[in-house]
């Protein structure tokens, strides 16, 4: 057996599950689970520098430098001219770049976030009006590239164990 994902990769993988799921869950709840959302969206916040950080110093396979998708390989993958991969293959990749990307901008636009009844991001006083609102409207529409994004990275996941007998 060949162990790609590191401890710290799985312990990233796996609280961004609860985190995500939390705070879905905390902000359809309302009142003052709020608050839980905003906690759950610093813990986001922090995962993603972790990982961020991680994907330059971290193990061969979490290091973004050993799976970084060119346009070369994506489609000698799409044209299955390439051999299995250890880690991400090109799309998975692109998958991981682009999950990481919608959460960012999840996580930095909830820094500025004012629904003007119970919750204020902490940068919101910092900038305009037109400003907090503008990204609020981002906050808001960007959830649902992000669930988006997930239910395609578990449907992949599903088809690769069933159909391709890859873990």
């Amino acid at each position: 057996m060949i162990r790609v994902w590191d401890l710290p990769i799985r312990l990233f993988h796996w609280l961004l599950v609860f985190c995500i799921a939390g705070s879905l869950i905390s902000v359809n709840l309302g009142g003052n689970a709020i608050e839980w959302h905003a906690y759950f969206g610093f813990s986001i916040l922090t995962l993603l520098i972790f990982r961020i950080v991680w994907g330059f110093v971290g193990s061969r396979h979490a290091r973004f430098i050993t799976f970084f998708p060119n346009r070369a390989a994506i489609l000698a993958y799409l044209q299955g001219r390439s051999p299995r991969f250890l880690g991400h293959n090109p799309i998975g990749a692109l998958s991981v770049f682009a999950l990481l990307f919608v959460l960012s901008v999840q996580v930095l636009t909830g820094l500025f976030v004012d629904d003007e009844i119970a919750f204020q991001g902490p940068l919101a006083k910092y900038v305009p009006n037109l400003v907090v609102s503008f990204l609020s409207e981002i906050h808001e529409g960007n959830q649902v590239v992000i669930y988006t994004l997930i239910t395609i990275h578990i449907a992949a996941i599903w088809f690769y164990r069933k159909y391709k007998g890859e873990d």
